[in-house]
């Protein structure tokens, strides 16, 4: 490996930056104070601030999945008792007719699965769109596709649930370039993390076309029921962060590789240094030999 090649693995090793997500139009990590969901009015892209029931708090700690960027605290639905119930927000909208919008968040369960359910609603023109676990039979997370007249709305990934272990869901809808006309929504479960700017999700989507979401602000929801009482099962739901952007890279960001501190940056440029140094005397211990061996 000649010299060359050292500098420029050095350098990368080394200088590797973050994924930016310049187009990443929505995000919330429920930074806020551990407490009461109700009110609160951070993170970006919204239309006004969270209305939630005292169901609903933020807790401390965000939930994670394999390589994806985290930050903040989580929200948490903590049912005292039965109750049915959400937490809603509105969005601004999602884009432009014929624009593609991506959305993203973790869920997940603690204690007992029992009856219990949990999902992320969007609420469209005609309908809504349930995604974790909409009904309270289910195995796997799912959707419920609940546009006006669909008569079996429930369709199963083949991911199980399994408490304490989250979900990572992505959406992306495809807005249609007419707004009275019905969009495309791909749903994935678990999919790849983004490492660069032009990544996929990797894995199969479920696909709706019964949605329109062209209504302008968009009402998100974070649904939760209990069934049978949460004091004999320990059953809470916890959803963080969500993201929306206009690529999947937006809302599937990749933890940011660290960059190293002004004193690491020392340590390379005096390595880069030594091996500059060593390089030389090498040459010139092979031009001295030479010019013995042909004395």
């Amino acid at each position: 490996m000649n010299l060359r090649h050292v500098l420029c693995i050095s350098v990368l090793s080394f200088a590797i930056v973050p994924l930016a997500s310049a187009n990443q139009l929505l995000f919330e990590d429920f930074n806020y104070p551990t407490g009461s969901l109700d009110g609160q009015n951070g993170g970006t892209g919204w239309a006004g601030s969270w209305v939630a029931p005292a169901e609903y708090n933020v807790v401390s700690g965000s939930l994670t999945y394999p390589q994806l960027a985290h930050s903040g605290n989580r929200a948490q639905f903590d049912p005292s008792s039965l109750a049915g119930t959400n937490a809603i927000r509105t969005l601004s909208p999602l884009g432009p007719n014929g624009s593609t919008f991506w959305l993203s968040f973790l869920l997940s369960f603690d204690g007992t699965l029992a009856q219990n359910t949990a999902d992320v609603r969007l609420d469209a023109m005609n309908g809504s769109i349930y995604l974790g676990r909409p009904l309270s039979s289910q195995i796997n997370w799912g959707v419920e596709d609940a546009a006006q007249g669909n008569a079996n709305p429930y369709s199963e990934s083949s991911i199980p649930i399994v408490s304490g272990s989250p979900v990572f869901v992505v959406l992306r809808i495809d807005l249609n370039s007419d707004p009275k006309a019905n969009d495309t929504t791909t749903v994935y479960f678990n999919p790849d993390v983004a490492t660069t700017q032009g990544a996929n999700p990797g894995v199969p989507g479920m696909v709706f076309n019964d949605l329109n979401f062209s209504s302008g602000n968009v009402t998100l929801a974070l649904d939760g029921s209990a069934f049978p009482n949460p004091l004999t099962t320990g059953f809470r739901a916890n959803y963080d962060p969500i993201r929306g952007g206009t690529t999947y890279a937006d809302v599937a960001p990749a933890v940011p590789a660290t960059v190293p501190e002004p004193a690491t940056w020392s340590l390379i440029a005096v390595a880069l240094a030594f091996l500059g140094t060593t390089a030389r005397w090498r040459r010139h211990g092979r031009a001295k030999a030479r010019d013995l061996t042909t004395d």
